[in-house]
């Protein structure tokens, strides 16, 4: 089956929920709560929150405020932090 997984650096998990950082169309941190299946070699299975066409944020997250400016880089083949495999 195909699933859309992130690396385990990409979501934080707080009181029993799951969270990611994503880019808006601003260039703005925006938190998006996510449902986590599978984990399997440092990455987790996102079942429900985003889709593949989201900018997730893989590294230093705990870092971040919601509305902090950031510089997208687009990821290397082979180093995306959002995959469908």
């Amino acid at each position: 089956r195909k699933a859309l997984t992130l690396p385990a650096s990409a979501v934080l998990h707080e009181g029993g929920s799951s969270r990611v950082f994503k880019v808006n169309a601003q260039s703005k941190v925006e938190a998006a709560d996510v449902h986590i299946g599978r984990v399997i070699d440092g990455h987790e299975e996102i079942t429900y929150g985003l889709d593949v066409h989201t900018r997730v944020i893989a590294n230093d997250v705990e870092l971040l405020e919601i509305g902090d400016p950031v510089i997208v880089q687009e990821a290397h083949e082979g180093t995306s932090p959002l995959r469908s495999p």
